[in-house]
């Protein structure tokens, strides 16, 4: 199933600059990615339950492979709109092609051809994309939960309230230093709060991270296509 995530060049978000073909999930990857999903402590944990957890707790998932994993999953979604767009705008028809478009069929867990008909600039179809589903930056990453969730935990765990009111709570500064391992601690946290208090850290987090989201406006979107 994983190997049905290589990287898609029809949306035009990749990084390459002088042809369409990146580099980023190819042969191999979805062997290594199976293998740290099966030893990673918060998987293991049932931690690590969505798509979107990945980057909080794995090596070598970034921006770049989370792009890819998310387009070809949310493939299908991405036809449907371009189709509704190409209604709307009768010029995306004139220069079209047919295609079977390799989707995840979620209800049987598995990958399956849809036939589409797709605006053609060549030499690929094009897949049009959402405004509002377009970031330059990855919300949920390992470093944002670090210093907003893990850390602050550890700093809840270690304040003292004395007799007379005060309280002693050490800097975040202090806990970084004493706990440099960004991915490890993300990890022992998660598992420690999911066993101990039925805590969903990554949920907690990513609800925050909903709660927050500004949508880039189409003149920043161009900006960072230059």
């Amino acid at each position: 199933m994983l190997d049905g995530l290589h990287e898609p060049n029809q949306t035009r978000l990749g990084y390459s600059i002088a042809k369409l073909n990146g580099s980023a999930f190819g042969p191999g990857h979805a062997q290594a990615l199976w293998t740290e999903l099966g030893a990673n402590p918060a998987a293991r944990a049932a931690v690590l339950t969505h798509l979107e957890d990945l980057p909080i707790y794995m090596t070598g998932v970034g921006l770049d492979l989370m792009s890819d994993l998310v387009t070809r999953v949310i493939f299908s979604e991405l036809i449907e709109f371009t189709e509704a767009q190409m209604l709307i705008h009768p010029d995306l028809i004139r220069n079209s092609v047919q295609r079977d478009m390799p989707v995840y069929d979620a209800a049987r867990s598995t990958w399956a051809l849809q036939s589409t008909v797709l605006p053609f600039a060549g030499p690929l179809e094009v897949l049009l994309v959402p405004l509002k589903w377009v970031h330059y930056n990855m919300r949920m990453n390992q470093d944002a939960f670090y210093n907003r969730v893990s850390t602050t935990l550890v700093q809840d765990e270690q304040t003292s309230v004395f007799g007379d009111g005060t309280t002693m709570r050490p800097t975040k500064e202090k806990v970084k230093f004493e706990n440099p391992a960004v991915r490890q601690l993300n990890i022992d946290k998660s598992v420690e709060y999911k066993s101990l208090h039925s805590r969903a850290l990554p949920r907690e987090f990513s609800k925050f991270v909903d709660d927050n989201f500004v949508a880039m406006t189409a003149d920043e979107v161009d900006r960072y296509r230059h």
